[in-house]
């Protein structure tokens, strides 16, 4: 990760650098896990993931902006995998679940998780990416629930 991107960060109330640098490292790591091949692409999610979670932290709290980064970098995550999916996130789970899935399971072959995180739509990506997603076996079939009665053991009879 570069220094002088993470100046802006640095400059606010976030004085272990040292500790930060390990936050930068882990959420580093987990991009370039993922499929990203851009260092500059990896730099500016961290940046922004730092810059999320830092404002749900208290200053000083390395290990707890540690975590929430990565909640953030996990977050970014499924809302690129929804935006090529065109689908919105939180009404849809259950496809962005699958489409994660698909690509943490590598049943994509060589799509450029690059471009997935640019959120640059071809179609062809998000054609892909729907091939690969597994499917229900068998198939989703949401039926109604029949009203049960509640009958609780102490009440009633005494």
């Amino acid at each position: 990760m570069s220094e002088a991107a993470s100046a802006p960060l640095l400059q606010e109330s976030l004085p272990h650098r040292a500790e930060l640098a390990g936050a930068r490292e882990r959420l580093g790591t987990y991009f370039a896990r993922l499929g990203l091949d851009d260092p500059a692409r990896i730099d500016v999610l961290v940046e922004e993931c730092l810059r999320r979670a830092s404002g749900k932290v208290a200053p000083g709290s390395i290990e707890e902006l540690k975590r929430r980064a990565l909640e953030e970098a996990q977050r970014c995550f499924e809302l690129s995998v929804a935006r090529i999916l065109g689908v919105a996130g939180n009404k849809e789970p259950s496809r962005v679940a699958a489409a994660r899935a698909a690509l943490l399971l590598g049943g994509t072959g060589d799509l450029d998780m690059d471009q997935l995180f640019l959120g640059e739509e071809t179609g062809e990506t998000a054609l892909r990416l729907r091939a690969a997603m597994p499917q229900a076996v068998p198939p989703e079939a949401h039926l109604s629930m029949h009203e049960q009665p509640i009958s609780f053991f102490f009440s009633g009879s005494n």
